[in-house]
């Protein structure tokens, strides 16, 4: 999106890459084997050692398991020192070289597909599509849940950390120090805007540890973006971000807001709430602000909104957008706002350009229930109101 563009600056450019692909194969998909490897970090209450590594392998063997993945959980211990051989063996354990398999990794966790990758195992970025995806998640979910409780009663904060990332694991990965932010990134749709019928919205978030961002990008090019301290979980961005996309673009719709986010927390979350269905504490991993913000923007809209999951990193025009402008917004606070401002506009009026030079193409809301006749795909076409089946 930046190609034939000059850009005052290049410290907004994402450089770290782990070399693993984003999809898996046709071969990793039809596998009787796969496998999903999840991680977070947890506080031990120990100053001299303040957290520990804890993952999942969970496994779904067609021929074994009767449709009930194998949970196999692990931690590593102050003996242990680096935590990669354990996690590499912990994986390698559940691979049978005769049988064909699939090991699905969350897209935040690079440094570990790195590894896993360079060791010749069959990874891929992001869970969907993977059997065993679903019991991983919510098997994190009830150990992180059980660990903040534990955290609370020994005196310690509840822990909020995501999957763990950007460990040392040699120099082809570009680690990153944690860090304060220097500042915090906000960008605005133009105010005024004239109603309209119905509009698209795409979001996504980007977490480290010095910054919690969540981005907006509808159809007509317009930008919203928002940045806070670390303290929410990658889900909890996400959700923020399609409170942002409600917050900003919601008021100029009179018919239906469509906001496609790549999160199926998210997604799912914000269906439940719209729904009236009250989720239980901890839900997802939502906190009760982000629930309670979610439920305010909703409860402002004078139209209907659809929430719908989107493959992420898979070509989808407005959903690369928002990633893009998610990403340099963080990258934004590493540095001093009078050093990357100028190149965080510059960006920033890129992708809007991008995405409104597609007004003659047509974004696929991948949503069958949505559809207009049974069996037809919505689709809306870019800068147009209204929807059409194709």
């Amino acid at each position: 999106m930046y190609d034939g563009l000059d850009i005052d600056g290049d410290l907004l450019v994402r450089r770290r890459r782990s070399g693993a692909p984003r999809l898996p194969t046709e071969e990793q998909v039809r596998a009787p084997v796969h496998i999903a490897v999840v991680s977070w970090n947890a506080l031990t209450g120990d100053a001299t050692w303040p957290r520990r590594l804890h993952w999942l392998v969970v496994v779904s063997d067609l021929a074994r398991d009767a449709g009930r993945p194998a949970v196999h959980r692990h931690r590593l211990d102050r003996e242990d020192g680096v935590g990669w051989p354990k996690v590499i063996a912990s994986v390698r354990a559940q691979l049978d070289p005769e049988r064909a398999a699939w090991v699905a990794l969350p897209t935040r966790c690079v440094a570990t597909a790195y590894v896993l990758h360079r060791q010749g195992l069959p990874v891929s970025f992001g869970l969907d599509g993977n059997r065993a995806a679903s019991r991983a998640i919510e098997v994190m979910q009830d150990c992180r849940r059980h660990d903040a409780l534990l955290a609370i009663s020994s005196g310690t904060d509840r822990e909020r950390s995501d999957e763990v990332d950007g460990a040392a694991v040699g120099a082809d990965v570009v680690t990153e120090e944690a860090q304060e932010a220097q500042w915090f990134p906000t960008l605005d749709p133009p105010s005024g805007s004239r109603p309209i019928d119905s509009l698209i919205v795409a979001t996504d978030a980007s977490v480290d540890r010095t910054l919690a961002v969540s981005a907006a990008v509808s159809v007509n090019g317009a930008l919203a973006l928002e940045s806070t301290a670390p303290e929410l979980s990658s889900g909890e961005a996400e959700l923020n971000a399609v409170s942002l996309a409600l917050e900003r673009f919601g008021p100029d719709v009179t018919d239906e807001i469509c906001v496609l986010s790549d999160s199926v927390d998210a997604v799912v979350v914000a269906r439940a709430l719209a729904d009236n269905r009250v989720p239980t504490e901890g839900f997802r991993g939502m906190c009760d602000d982000v629930l309670d913000r979610f439920e305010d923007a909703w409860d402002r809209l004078r139209c209907v909104p659809r929430f719908v999951h989107v493959k992420g990193h898979v070509g989808h025009r407005l959903n690369e957008a928002a990633d893009e402008l998610a990403t340099i917004g963080r990258l934004s606070g590493r540095y001093p706002q009078a050093h990357v401002d100028r190149e965080l506009q510059q960006r920033s009026e890129a992708i809007a350009s991008m995405v409104r030079r597609c007004a003659a193409l047509e974004v696929t809301v991948p949503e069958l229930d949505f559809a207009m006749q049974a069996g037809m795909p919505l689709m809306h076409s870019v800068g147009s109101a209204m929807a059409s089946t194709a």
